[in-house]
C-alpha cells in the first residue's frame, strides 16, 4: 500500500518473524499504558491451548502497526502493544520454566525473542521497551525473569499504579499457567518445546510498517480510514498531538496525567461519556468525527485537553469509593456508589459528571440515590435496554449544565421516562432470575431487612457469618424431583430470588443439597432471620411456593427502591 510521499506496507507474520528479526520495538513514551485485563489474557491462553490441542495451522491475533527508523533498527509500536508484549510475557515464562529445570535452553528462548544483540556493542538488550509507566516494572518481571515474590511485591505495592499492578498480575497468571500446564504434561520440555513453537510459527498477526519520516498524527487517520481496528483514544490523542504545535510537551503531559488517572477504565468510553455529558448522544465510531469538528483550532484543542486531565479525576472517582472526592459524603453515599459498582453499569456516569461540576454536595447526594433506584428498576430488575437510558441521562446532564435541572427533584423529573412504575417493577421483581451471588445477595439483603425491621443489613451481606442458600438447589437431586415438573422447569426457577434465602453460617453447614424438610429441621426453623425461619411454616417447596415468596418480596422491593418526587 502507499498514500502519497508515505510508504504503508502491510503483510502476514508470524510472531516469530516479528521477534527473531534484526529490531527492537518501542512503546512510544507517552503511548497509552498496558490495559489487558485478567479476563483477555486467560481467554488468550485458553485460546491458545485449544488451538494446540486441534492442531490448528494459524491462530490469527489481529493488527500492530509499526513506524520503522531510518537506520532500521527501531520499530515504535503505534497500534499493537498489548498484543506484543502479552505474547512477550508467554515467551517469558516458557523461559523461566526452562530455567527452574536447569534446562540450558532458557537462554536460547531469551536470545531468540526477548534480547537483541547490538552488532556494535555486542550487547544485548531487551527486545521490547514499554512506556515510561510500564517499562521498570516490564523490565523487571518480564525479561529479567523475576522471582514470584517479586510479583507480589508489585501487586500488593500501594504506590504502584494500576495499570503496573495489572501487568504484574497478567505476567504472573502467564508464568503460573505455564508452569502448571508443563507439570502436567508427560515431558515438560516436550510441552514448552510445543507451545514455543506454537507462538512463534502459527501466531499470526497483520504487520503494518510505515516510514520513519511519515507524519505520526496523520497515519492513524491513514490506517482507520483502510478499516483498522484502531482505537478512538488512540486516534483523538493524535489528533490532539498534531494540533498542539509549540505546546506539545504540555500536552504530552496532561494527556499521559489522564492515562494514570483513569487507570485500567477504558480511555474511549470515559471520552465518549465526557462527550454524552456535555453535547449529546453520539454512536461510538462517530466520536472521534465529532470531537475533531468541535475541537478545530489549537486554542480549542488546548482547552480540551486541560478539561479532560481534570475531568479524569471525577470519572475515576465515580468508580473508587476511597477516592479523596469523596471524603466530606456520607456513609450513605459510599454505600450508594458501592452498589453502583456492584450493578456493573456505566451509563449514569455522563450525569454524575455533570453534577460534580454544578451541584452542592448535598444535592450531588441525592442524585446518586436516584441513580442507584433507576438503575435496579430500570436495568437490573428490568432488563431494558440501553438507548434509552443512555439518551436520557444525556438530555438531563445537559439540562444540569445548563442549571435548567438544578436539584435532585428536577433531574429526577427529567428522568422519569426511564423509571418504571410500581406496577411495572412489582410485576418485573415478580419474575426475576439471578444468576449472579453478590447481586442476589445485595437484593435479598436489603429485602430481608425491611421484613426484619432491624438495621442489620451489614451482617447479613457479610459473606463471613451469612451464606447464600438456594433452598431448591442448583443441582436436581432425587429429593427433589417432585419440586418441578421437568428439569427445563426446575433450571428456570431455580435461580429466582423467591428460591433464595440467607442463612448463618454455620447454621448452613451440610445442608447443601439436602431435602428440604432436612433443611427445615436442621437449619430454616432455628435462624434468627426472618425471611429464612418463615420458611419453617412451609410444608413442602414447589414452583408454586417460590412464586408466592417472590410476589412477598416485590412487595416489599416496591417501598425499598422508591423515590419521593
Amino acid at each position: 500500500m502507499s498514500s502519497g510521499h508515505t510508504r504503508i506496507e502491510s503483510d502476514l507474520q508470524t510472531i516469530g518473524d516479528i521477534l527473531k528479526a534484526d529490531f527492537k520495538y518501542r512503546v512510544p513514551p507517552h503511548q497509552r499504558n498496558f490495559a489487558w485485563s485478567l479476563e483477555e489474557v486467560e481467554q488468550l491462553w485458553n485460546d491458545i491451548s485449544d488451538a494446540m490441542s486441534d492442531d490448528l495451522p494459524e491462530y490469527f491475533l489481529g493488527t500492530i502497526v509499526v513506524q520503522e527508523d531510518r537506520e532500521g533498527k527501531t520499530r515504535n509500536i503505534i497500534d499493537g502493544q498489548q498484543r506484543l508484549a502479552t505474547l512477550a510475557m508467554f515467551f517469558a515464562a516458557i523461559r523461566t520454566v526452562y530455567s527452574e529445570n536447569n534446562d540450558e535452553r532458557a537462554n536460547e528462548v531469551y536470545g531468540d525473542y526477548l534480547g537483541v544483540k547490538d552488532r556494535r556493542t555486542r550487547l544485548t538488550d531487551s527486545r521490547l521497551t514499554l512506556n515510561e509507566v510500564n517499562e521498570p516494572i516490564f523490565q523487571k518481571l518480564v525479561i529479567d525473569n523475576a522471582t514470584d515474590k517479586d510479583f507480589d511485591g508489585v501487586i500488593k505495592h500501594k504506590g504502584e499504579t494500576p495499570s503496573n499492578i495489572l501487568l504484574s498480575k497478567v505476567a504472573q497468571f502467564i508464568r503460573i499457567a505455564v508452569r502448571n500446564k508443563a507439570k502436567a504434561d508427560k515431558k515438560i520440555e516436550t510441552f514448552l518445546i510445543e507451545l514455543e513453537e506454537f507462538v512463534r510459527d502459527r501466531i499470526v498477526v497483520i504487520l503494518v510498517r510505515v516510514d520513519d519520516d511519515a507524519d505520526a498524527y496523520l497515519i492513524f487517520e491513514t490506517l482507520n480510514d483502510r478499516g483498522l481496528d484502531l482505537s478512538i483514544s488512540d486516534l483523538l490523542k493524535n489528533y490532539i498531538f498534531s494540533k498542539a504545535g509549540n505546546r506539545l510537551d504540555v500536552v504530552k503531559k496532561q494527556w499521559q496525567e489522564m492515562v494514570i488517572i483513569l487507570g485500567t477504565q477504558d480511555q474511549t468510553q470515559f471520552l465518549r461519556h465526557y462527550w454524552l455529558s456535555k453535547y449529546g448522544v453520539v454512536r461510538e465510531k462517530d466520536l472521534y468525527k465529532e470531537m475533531k469538528k468541535k475541537f478545530s483550532s489549537q486554542n480549542a484543542v488546548l482547552r480540551l485537553m486541560t478539561e479532560l486531565r481534570d475531568v479524569a479525576e471525577k470519572y475515576a472517582a465515580i468508580s473508587a469509593i476511597d477516592h479523596a472526592l469523596w471524603k466530606g459524603y456520607g456513609t450513605s453515599v459510599r454505600r450508594d456508589l458501592e452498589t453502583l459498582q456492584l450493578f456493573s453499569l456505566s451509563q449514569f456516569r455522563p450525569l454524575l459528571l455533570a453534577a460534580l461540576d454544578t451541584l452542592d454536595e448535598n444535592e450531588i447526594a441525592k442524585v446518586i440515590h436516584i441513580i442507584v433506584v433507576v438503575s435496579l428498576r430500570y436495568s437490573i430488575i428490568g432488563s431494558l435496554g440501553t438507548g434509552n437510558i443512555e439518551k436520557a441521562y444525556s438530555d438531563i446532564s445537559i439540562s444540569v449544565r445548563d442549571k435548567k435541572a438544578n436539584t435532585a427533584a428536577k433531574i429526577f423529573a427529567g428522568l422519569k421516562n426511564i423509571y418504571p412504575d410500581d406496577s411495572r417493577f412489582l410485576a418485573d421483581f415478580g419474575l426475576k432470575n439471578i444468576t449472579k451471588a453478590k447481586l442476589a445477595r445485595y437484593i435479598l439483603a436489603a429485602v430481608a431487612d425491611k421484613i426484619q425491621g432491624s438495621k442489620e443489613l451489614g451482617v447479613l451481606e457479610d459473606e463471613k457469618l451469612v451464606n447464600l442458600e438456594h433452598i431448591m438447589p442448583k443441582t436436581r437431586s432425587n429429593d427433589w424431583m417432585k419440586a418441578a415438573a421437568d428439569i427445563e422447569e426446575y433450571n428456570e426457577n431455580v435461580n429466582r430470588l423467591g428460591n433464595m434465602t440467607l442463612i448463618e453460617r454455620d447454621k448452613n453447614h451440610a445442608i447443601d443439597n439436602a431435602s428440604f424438610s432436612k433443611k427445615k429441621n436442621d437449619a430454616f426453623c432455628s435462624s434468627d432471620i426472618k425471611i429464612t425461619k418463615d420458611l419453617c411454616s412451609r410444608k413442602d417447596w414447589t414452583i408454586a411456593d417460590i412464586n408466592k415468596r417472590q410476589i412477598e418480596f416485590a412487595k416489599t422491593a416496591v417501598s425499598i427502591w422508591n423515590l419521593p418526587y
